[in-house]
């Protein structure tokens, strides 16, 4: 339902959420309602109560509405017997607006206040009020919720996968399984209402205090949390599909069928991460929030054991996973908040990445350059504008692409500790041509040479760098943007063969040299060439000098022949060359999922 305003004391233990309103009167939002029949206003909050819990030394948890909220209310005060749907959840129009707006919620900010019209005369003192959030499965798919009311039950789906777009950023319950309860009272020109919970939530700050075996602290980064239930006599769900009824005010068991006893959290998008701080406490880097199934004191086990496995990663893109187990049950009633902060610990890291078994591929190859299935009758079999669905995939697109190659302050390491790196490769010895039947051979050898690259958290967090200038931008003009490049145009659609070739012709030349300070805000690129075309010798050219990196997104070709874009770096004096060009399909890049985090 709400984002959430995260002001929070860093101690241990569960807390009831509040909930609060603000000083500040803003411009509502306005969705301008189809009015067929009277409405009647039903609105959070207490208009003459002002907001008291607003920082985090309070240990406060306020709740905040967001564009899309809704409610259901149930109609059966015996004054409206016989009107438009009584004895049944009605669920409020289209015509929400929000107020009290507050700019640190999210991603676009949440309201205190939300005021919720619903169809119909409301003669009754009290009414019961629920929110199942933005994602139930209440609502058939395409159904119009104006002047929409049914029986009952309400459902509400806590979701075993759930993505958190943004460190310390809740935007993700309203279509997690975030809901609530509440009892409207009747007011002057309507209803007021305070909401309450239903589900239990979790806070997880991970830390670490490993280091690389040269001594340097380990740069860690968080990809996803999965959460089990491990109780004796268990395991007990902590997700599914709750059916709410009327005057229901506590979460009863999933239905049968849809219980689940795991939930994954993916931390950021396309694998982006949250970074893991070293030896501290940082929610405002890595703050991540799951909805949980809640225990209920009439449960024959009222307690859970919850195990957590963190998968995570390092600069080097080298990936690991630590376990972390409750050390013993514990409740998680609904309306409360569990904290953890789990310590991840693991042998010292080799500071020299060992690229085993990494491989070429030709644009959306399903099969490498490396290796017998060396055909590239295997790259992609579609056409633009059609996206990438195999190696290519989780690439970023050519937009991403372009914001990497212009606020990425790309930084070229010839080799300082740490960025020396041994890589494995198969080739056919001897001169060609080759036949199918001409055995592969191993090869492997420690190079050097590289780019550091700005992560997308950090070039939007950092600004001060080129912004994208697409109208749809009004408030807030980013420096990073999956949809478009700097001039408006998404390139993905672009219509020129060379668009991006004429871009590059103002190719940036950083200057800076060497490892940046701050490596939790960078990835490293490592130079390792590319491979040639066809089914000769694969051998590996220009390694440790040059990198060539596909891109999820072809070009818009002409006479039938359509490219790949990738980015081409190499090193220029003390500093670094990158060029976003496109080439044919067929040619052997680095490709798959991993590299631009």
């Amino acid at each position: 339902m709400k984002k959430m305003l995260f002001y929070i004391a860093l101690f241990a233990g569960a807390m009831t959420i509040g909930s609060c309103s603000q000083d500040e009167m803003l411009t509502a939002i306005e969705e301008k309602p189809d009015v067929t029949q009277p409405l009647t206003s039903f609105v959070s909050g207490d208009p003459e109560t002002t907001r008291t819990t607003t920082h985090y030394k309070s240990g406060s948890f306020p709740f905040y509405w967001t564009k899309g909220d809704h409610i259901w209310v149930f109609k059966n005060d015996a004054a409206d017997a016989g009107s438009t749907g009584y004895n049944q959840f009605n669920h409020s129009h289209s015509g929400s607006t929000f107020s009290e707006h507050e700019s640190e919620v999210g991603s676009a900010g949440g309201w205190a206040k939300g005021h919720f019209s619903v169809s119909g005369v409301f003669k009754g003192n009290t009414y019961n009020v629920y929110y199942v959030g933005q994602a139930s499965p209440s609502i058939p798919n395409g159904t119009s919720t104006d002047n929409y009311s049914i029986p009952g039950p309400l459902q509400v789906t806590v979701k075993n996968e759930q993505m958190q777009l943004t460190a310390y950023n809740a935007d993700h319950f309203a279509t997690s399984g975030d809901c609530g309860y509440a009892e409207a009272t009747k007011v002057t020109n309507g209803y007021k209402f305070k909401m309450n919970h239903m589900a239990s939530y979790l806070m997880i700050y991970p830390w670490h205090d490993i280091i690389y075996s040269d001594g340097a602290p380990a740069h860690l980064i968080l990809d996803k949390i999965t959460i089990e239930e491990v109780s004796d006599g268990g395991p007990f769900a902590i997700a599914g599909t709750h059916e709410i009824t009327n005057g229901q005010k506590v979460l009863q068991p999933p239905v049968a069928g849809t219980k689940e006893t795991k939930i994954v959290l993916e931390c950021g998008p396309e694998e982006q991460g949250f970074v893991i701080p070293y030896n501290e406490i940082d929610y405002t880097r890595n703050g991540c929030f799951v909805v949980m199934s809640p225990s209920r004191d009439n449960d024959a086990v009222k307690t859970r054991k919850l195990k957590m496995t963190f998968d995570y990663y390092d600069v080097f893109h080298r990936h690991f996973s630590f376990p972390y187990t409750m050390s013993e049950p514990k409740t998680f009633y609904g309306n409360t908040f569990r904290r953890f902060y789990p310590k991840i610990s693991g042998e010292d890291i080799d500071p020299k990445p060992d690229y085993d078994n990494l491989v070429f591929y030709g644009w959306d190859g399903l099969f490498s350059h490396n290796g017998n299935n060396n055909s590239m009758a295997n790259t992609h079999d579609t056409y633009w504008p059609e996206p990438a669905y195999q190696s290519c995939k989780y690439a970023p697109n050519i937009n991403e692409l372009y914001w990497y190659w212009k606020n990425g302050d790309m930084r070229w390491d010839d080799g300082a500790p740490g960025t020396s790196y041994t890589y494995h490769w198969e080739e056919r010895e001897g001169d060609p041509p080759f036949f199918p039947d001409d055995p592969w051979v191993k090869k492997s050898g420690t190079f050097a040479g590289g780019i550091w690259v700005k992560r997308r958290e950090a070039i939007l967090r950092d600004g001060n760098a080129a912004t994208c200038q697409h109208p749809s931008h009004v408030d807030y003009k980013p420096t990073f943007c999956s949809e478009h490049a700097q001039n408006g145009e998404d390139w993905r659609a672009a219509t020129v063969y060379t668009h991006s070739l004429t871009e590059s012709g103002n190719v940036p030349t950083y200057s800076n040299k060497g490892r940046p300070e701050n490596l939790d805000d960078y990835f490293f690129l490592p130079a390792l060439g590319y491979s040639y075309t066809g089914n000769q010798s694969t051998k590996p050219t220009k390694l440790g000098t040059e990198g060539y990196y596909w891109s999820s997104s072809q070009t818009n070709g002409y006479s039938g022949s359509e490219n790949g874009y990738y980015l081409k770096f190499q090193k220029q004096g003390d500093g670094v060359k990158a060029e976003i060009l496109n080439q044919q399909r067929g040619y052997g890049y680095i490709a798959g999922s991993g590299w631009f985090h």
